[in-house]
């Protein structure tokens, strides 16, 4: 199985990407498991990642590194849409509601689609809209899974799995 797990910043010292990158650790025991990173902004990511995954970024914004379009957001957006668009994998599994919102209007529906919450659910505009399109939503506590289905209404699969850290 091809695995993706997708997160803003594989140089970042977060928990959601220490956890991210445990559980990339151990899917790649048994699974072709890439983590793509929205940025790259450093040369190594901060936590050791394991040999067996593969690590990929959708923006290098490394100092010294040539861009074709300027930096900033919509340049990122666009990278990220095209690059969401273009996977070819089994499963996909984001971080963070914006990232889940992207995964769940640009990854090809045959893909697994799973939103990897940590916290209470954000404003839910977006999110009413788009997670309803998620195979799952998975949060860390019981308490966040009772907000996340409660906000869901019952339109996306919301589990309980605690974190991995």
């Amino acid at each position: 199985m091809r695995i993706c797990l997708l997160v803003p910043s594989i140089c970042g010292m977060r928990g959601d990407v220490r956890s991210m990158v445990n559980l990339a650790g151990e899917l790649a025991e048994r699974h072709e498991v890439e983590i793509l990173s929205v940025r790259r902004h450093r040369e190594r990511p901060f936590f050791p990642i394991s040999s067996k995954v593969r690590l990929s970024w959708v923006v290098d914004d490394r100092p010294g590194v040539r861009h074709l379009l300027p930096r900033g957001q919509v340049h990122t957006e666009v990278a990220l849409w095209r690059r969401l668009r273009a996977l070819r994998t089994d499963a996909v599994i984001s971080t963070r509601p914006g990232l889940s919102v992207q995964v769940a209007r640009h990854v090809p529906r045959e893909t697994m689609r799973v939103a990897r919450e940590w916290g209470r659910p954000s404003p839910p505009g977006p999110i009413t809209k788009f997670y309803p399109r998620l195979d799952a939503v998975v949060a860390s506590t019981e308490r966040g899974r009772q907000d996340w289905d409660h906000l869901l209404h019952g339109g996306a699969d919301v589990r309980l799995i605690p974190d991995a850290l």
